[in-house]
């Protein structure tokens, strides 16, 4: 074996795991009962509750959903291409 093997390097697929269990765990995410997003798949929206708009929740997943992109190249999966 090589040394980058032994070292326990990343080589994205960890990432990759963590951030499509993370998009994915999105799609069905309730916060006081209520859902981050609305719809069927492929046809998903950002839930229009003026809680979760005051919340400030929407700011952080749009960050993860960010970090997704630039880290491993998979955006939000299901999300409406209207909007997209």
């Amino acid at each position: 074996m090589t040394d980058s093997l032994c070292s326990g390097a990343d080589f994205g697929a960890i990432t990759k795991e963590y951030f499509w269990g993370g998009l994915q765990a999105l799609k069905h995410e309730r916060i006081d009962g209520r859902h981050l997003f609305e719809g069927e798949d492929n046809h998903m929206i950002p839930s229009a509750d003026s809680k979760l708009l005051r919340s400030g929740i929407f700011l952080c997943v749009g960050k993860f959903i960010a970090h997704a992109i630039i880290h491993c190249g998979i955006g939000f999966i299901g999300i409406s291409e209207a909007i997209s």
